[in-house]
């Protein structure tokens, strides 16, 4: 796969740490491929829904806080229609009707948390684990797949010792990540 590995995020429009840290996660793995974030758009940005960025994905992450959006609803329905399981989690909060019946009739594993700082180490591991299963789908090499296994080791012991990774702010919104190779001038 020469094309960067697309990430959408569908989440709450109250979790701004939390899609902050999906791309500080993202960012930070020793990958040369590039990646195309995609966010639920917020309220302020139009709040249009990104099902169509959903059916194109190759990770779908799903993360519900106080309410469960209407474009969260369209972007769950055409990830399940093309065949997208999402990495879910879900914020340990006072959830509105809608959200409640979100965990209720959803065929989802959630994951729960409580704040962005438990939530970044279970996105890290999770999304290791799933660029691991797919790294020959995307073409990852051997030292890339090495460094994964490490990232791996080093953070199921750090769950093991309860630490925890701090958002730093700023990278919450729809991106594109640059590979490596983009700034080496290879490929």
């Amino acid at each position: 796969m020469t094309r960067p590995i697309h990430l959408f995020v569908s989440s709450s429009p109250d979790l701004d740490a939390e899609r902050d840290g999906v791309g500080q996660v993202t960012a930070a793995l020793p990958l040369t491929i590039g990646w195309r974030i995609s966010h639920t758009p917020t309220p302020a940005e139009g709040g249009q829904d990104g099902s169509g960025r959903v059916e194109g994905c190759d990770l779908y992450v799903l993360i519900l806080g106080h309410d469960f959006a209407a474009p969260m609803g369209a972007e769950m329905r055409r990830a399940a229609k093309v065949g997208r399981k999402p990495l879910a989690y879900r914020a340990r909060v006072a959830y509105s009707p809608a959200a409640q019946e979100a965990i209720r009739a959803s065929d989802v594993e959630w994951k729960a948390y409580s704040g962005a700082q438990e939530f970044l180490p279970l996105f890290r591991r999770d999304l290791v684990r799933a660029l691991l299963r797919a790294a020959p789908t995307w073409g990852l090499e051997l030292r890339e797949v090495e460094r994964l296994m490490e990232l791996m080791r080093a953070a199921d012991a750090a769950a093991a010792a309860g630490q925890a990774d701090q958002p730093r702010g700023e990278a919450g919104r729809s991106a594109v990540i640059l590979g490596r190779e983009v700034w080496k001038g290879g490929k």
